[in-house]
């Protein structure tokens, strides 16, 4: 699968309340509001809803995955907020935490967001 493939898989999984709010009172507000939010309106409530989804995954962890949510959420870049989201929770949790996290479900509202990783070439 390709890298915009992932890219916008990445886009869509991370999508909270936040930015359903925001998308929400851009499509009652008319053509001029839709324009602005697609223009980059939508960046401060995706960076929201990462941080919601990083302190949701804290609360669940222990020290090694909240160390590392906390250096994501002190750098406050959707980068870093991603990386944490993506990989970083992972690899501190291990494969336990891995099958953990898949058997709670995956999404903004369901208490844990592990997100899709992209297949890593051999």
């Amino acid at each position: 699968m390709d890298t915009i493939y992932w890219s916008r898989r990445r886009s869509l999984a991370v999508v909270g309340k936040g930015t359903r709010r925001e998308a929400t009172g851009a499509l009652n507000d008319g053509d001029s509001a839709i324009s602005a939010f697609l223009a980059g309106g939508f960046k401060s409530a995706h960076v929201e809803d990462l941080r919601v989804a990083t302190a949701t995954v804290m609360a669940t962890s222990g020290k090694a995955v909240t160390k590392a949510g906390n250096a994501a959420l002190t750098d406050g870049s959707p980068a870093a907020l991603e990386k944490f989201l993506t990989t970083d929770q992972f690899v501190r949790h291990g494969s336990r935490g891995q099958l953990t996290c898949a058997r709670r479900g995956a999404g903004p509202d369901s208490g844990n967001l592990p997100l899709p990783q992209e297949p890593r070439e051999a």
